[in-house]
C-alpha cells in the first residue's frame, strides 16, 4: 500500500524505491515479482518448499461497497481500484465533474467495528487504534483519491458524505487543505441513488441527514422526508473504507479469519492458528497508519525469530537515571506547533510532492516541544533519610498544568476490585501504601497525593521545589539482555501481487555494516579470530588477510572457533565448517559468507558485513 494506495504526491516513490533498495542491499534476500499468492504460490506450498516460517502481510487492497440503485452503472469507481491503477501508471479515464462518496464516520464505523471484532476474537494486550488514528486513514483516503482526481484532469471535485461540518473527523488539516486545492465538500447528504443515462452516470441523488448516530452512539443514520437533492456528475467514486482481499487462503491452509474478514493471530508473537505462519498489519487489524504497520513488521520479526529457536527473548532491563536539577527548555510551553511548510498552489500539479518540510529553524522549534517521555516525576520518599513528604503542598502550587491534588483519603473510593488487586500485587504498591493494609483503606483518616500523568509535562519544577527530596526527575531507557539475530527461514510476502522475500541474520538490530578490524599486525600469522561483538571472524594464512561471517547458516547462531580441531563450530546444532567457511558437517544449509575487506587510507583493515562476496577476497599487506 506505501506504492500502490498513497498518491505520489504525499509520498514519492522515490523514497520507496530507496528504501527497497536499503532492504535488498542487506544481505542474502531474494525478491520475486509479479508472484500472485493463490496463483502462483500457496501457503502450502511454501511450507513445502523448506519455508519453517511465512509472514502475511497483504494489505487492504479491497474496497468496500456501496449498496444504493445505480451503483452498477458505467462511471462508478471504489476508490482502492482507482488509487491502485492511478499509482501504477494504468490508463484510468475520467470525467470533468467528479463526486467522491467518503468521509470519516461511515468508514470509520467499519473500522472501528472491525477493530473491536479483533479484540473480542484475540487477547487484549495491545490498545486498540484510537479514534484519531483510524479517522486519519478515513479521511486521508477521501481526500487522497479527491486531490488525485482534481490531479487526472477533472474539472471540479465535489466530496459528499454524512456528516455535518462540526461532525467531521478529527483530521480536519486534510479537508481544510483539500477545500484550498479547490475541493467542493457537501457536508450532511446521504447517497440515495445514482442517477444514469443511456447506462452512464449523470448524478447523485442525496437526502439531508437528520443525525448519523441512534442515542446509543451506534452507527444508524436517518434522513429528513423530502429533502432529495441532486448533484450533477459525469464520474463517482466510492471512499467508503478498505478491507483485504485474502481469497488466496484456501481450507486447506489452515489460517483462521474472524467473521469481519480479517486474518486471526496471538496479539503478541502475531502467529495465525498454523504455526509458523504469522500475519501483520491491515490484513489482520484493519485499516490503519503506516507507522502502525512499521511496527507489526517489528514484531512479527521477534515473534517468527522466537518461534524458530523456540524459546523467547529476555525481558529488556530497566537503566534508571535521576536527573540533578532537571529541566525544560525555556518557554518552551509558549512554543506553537510549527506548520509543515507546503508548495504554493500553483505549483501543486500532477505528482510533485506537497509538503516541501521544515526548514532548519522551524525544525528545532518543534523538536524542542517534544515532552521527552523517557523522564518521569518519581515520588519516592523514605523516612530513614528525611526525604518522605511532609505534606507542604509546593508541588501543588507550582505545578503549572494542576498535575497534583492533596486530597483527604475519605474522598477516595477503593472499590473491591482495586483492593483485590492491591492484596494480590502488594510489591507494586509498597511505595505508595507503605504501611498501609488494603484492609485498612477506606477505614484510616489521612491524604493522598494524586497526580494526573496526562496533564505532566516534564517541567521539573515540583522536583525542584520539594524541600526533603522526595520528588525526583528520572531516566529511565531499556537495555537489551541479548544480541537479537533474525533467522534466515522465513518468507514474507508483501502483497498479493507483490511477490516475498527472504530476510537474512542482522537485518533489524545492526546498527552499521561496516566494521573497523584495525591494524593487520593485531592478528597472530595462521590465525582465525572471531569478534562477537561484530559476528566476523577476520582470517590470516599465508596468502593474507580474508574476512567471514560468524552466522551460521543454519538458525543464525554465534560460531565459535575450536583452536585445538581447527574447525568453526556452531554451539547449537552441531554444524561445523573449515576455516575457509566451507561445511563440513551437520545441518547448515550453506558455508559460512565471505565479505567484502579493504584496507582504508590509515592501513585498517575494514570490513563490510553487509555485502558478502562470491569468491574468497584476500587483502595483502
Amino acid at each position: 500500500m506505501l506504492y500502490l494506495g498513497i498518491p505520489e504526491y504525499r509520498l514519492p516513490r522515490g523514497v520507496v524505491e530507496a528504501q527497497v533498495r536499503e532492504i535488498l542491499e542487506t544481505g542474502d534476500i531474494e525478491l520475486k515479482l509479479n508472484c500472485a499468492a493463490g496463483r502462483d504460490f500457496t501457503i502450502g506450498e511454501l511450507r513445502h518448499q523448506g519455508f519453517d516460517a511465512v509472514l502475511i502481510a497483504v494489505g487492504a487492497h479491497r474496497s468496500r461497497d456501496l449498496s444504493i440503485p445505480g451503483v452498477d452503472l458505467d462511471g462508478v469507481h471504489k476508490g482502492i481500484d482507482f488509487l491502485l491503477n492511478v499509482n501504477l501508471g494504468y490508463k484510468f479515464t475520467i470525467g470533468k465533474r467528479v463526486i467522491v462518496i467518503g468521509g470519516g464516520n461511515v468508514a470509520m464505523d467499519v473500522a472501528r467495528s472491525a477493530a473491536r471484532e479483533v479484540l473480542k476474537q484475540q487477547s487484549a494486550d495491545d490498545v486498540a487504534p484510537s479514534d484519531a488514528n483510524i479517522s486519519a486513514v478515513a479521511t486521508h483516503e477521501m481526500v487522497d483519491i479527491s486531490l488525485s482526481a482534481l490531479r487526472m484532469g477533472a474539472r471540479e471535485v465535489d466530496i459528499v458524505c454524512l456528516e455535518t461540518r462540526e461532525e467531521m473527523p478529527a483530521a480536519l488539516e486534510e479537508i481544510e487543505e483539500a477545500e484550498t486545492e479547490g475541493i467542493i465538500m457537501h457536508a450532511g447528504f446521504g447517497p440515495k441513488r445514482v442517477v444514469g443515462s443511456h447506462g452512464k452516470v449523470v448524478g447523485l441523488e442525496c437526502l439531508k441527514t437528520q443525525s448519523v448516530f441512534d442515542a446509543t452512539r451506534r452507527f444508524n443514520p436517518t434522513f429528513y422526508e423530502n429533502s432529495e437533492t441532486r448533484f450533477d456528475c459525469d464520474t463517482i467514486i466510492l471512499a467508503i473504507g478498505q478491507s483485504a482481499n485474502l481469497d488466496f487462503l484456501k481450507p486447506e491452509d489452515g489460517v483462521q479469519i474472524s467473521p469481519r474478514g480479517l486474518i486471526q493471530v496471538n496479539r503478541e508473537s502475531l502467529m495465525t492458528s498454523v504455526p509458523g505462519v504469522f500475519a501483520g498489519g491491515d490484513c489482520v487489524f484493519g485499516p490503519r497508519l503506516i507507522i502502525d504497520s512499521v511496527a507489526d513488521g517489528k514484531r512479527a520479526a521477534v515473534g517468527i525469530d522466537e518461534h524458530l529457536r523456540g524459546h523467547k527473548h529476555g525481558e529488556p532491563g530497566i537503566e534508571v537515571e535521576v536527573l540533578d536539577r532537571h529541566r525544560m527548555f525555556e518557554n518552551f510551553v509558549d512554543i506553537m506547533r510549527q506548520p509543515i511548510p507546503m508548495l504554493p498552489l500553483d505549483r501543486r500539479t500532477g505528482v510533485t510532492e506537497v509538503e516541501v518540510g521544515y526548514d532548519e529553524e522551524s525544525a528545532i522549534l518543534e523538536a524542542q516541544r517534544c515532552l521527552k517521555c523517557w523522564i518521569n516525576t518519581v515520588l519516592e520518599g523514605n523516612p530513614l533519610d528525611g526525604s518522605e513528604c511532609i505534606l507542604c503542598g509546593g508541588c501543588v502550587d507550582v505545578c503549572p498544568e494542576q498535575c497534583f491534588q492533596l486530597v483527604p483519603l475519605e474522598r477516595v473510593s477503593f472499590e473491591p476490585d482495586v483492593l483485590q488487586a492491591i492484596r494480590e500485587h502488594p510489591e507494586m504498591y509498597e511505595v505508595e501504601l507503605s504501611d498501609v493494609a488494603p484492609e485498612e483503606l477506606g477505614v484510616i483518616s489521612g491524604t493522598a497525593m494524586i497526580k494526573d500523568e496526562t496533564r505532566c509535562i516534564r517541567c521539573g519544577l515540583c522536583a525542584m521545589r520539594c524541600p526533603v527530596g522526595t520528588i525526583t526527575m528520572e531516566a529511565y531507557s531499556a537495555v537489551p539482555v541479548e544480541h537479537l539475530d533474525l533467522d534466515p527461514r522465513f518468507a514474507m510476502f508483501v502483497s498479493a501481487q507483490f511477490a516475498y522475500q527472504f530476510l537474512s541474520p542482522n537485518v533489524l538490530y545492526e546498527p552499521s555494516p561496516i566494521v573497523n578490524a584495525g591494524k593487520p599486525d593485531r592478528y597472530p600469522p595462521d590465525s582465525v579470530t572471531l569478534d562477537p561483538e561484530t559476528a566476523i571472524y577476520v582470517v590470516r594464512g599465508p596468502e593474507g588477510y580474508y574476512a567471514l561471517s560468524a552466522i551460521c547458516t543454519h538458525l543464525g547462531c554465534l560460531t565459535a572457533f575450536k583452536s585445538e580441531l581447527g574447525i568453526i563450530a556452531c554451539p547449537c546444532h552441531g554444524s561445523k565448517f573449515n576455516r575457509d567457511g566451507v561445511k563440513v558437517a551437520g545441518p547448515a544449509p550453506k558455508p559460512l559468507p565471505w565479505l567484502r575487506m579493504w584496507l582504508n587510507d590509515d592501513g585498517e583493515l575494514m570490513v563490510d558485513r553487509s555485502s558478502p562476496v562470491s569468491s574468497k577476497q584476500l587483502v595483502r599487506v
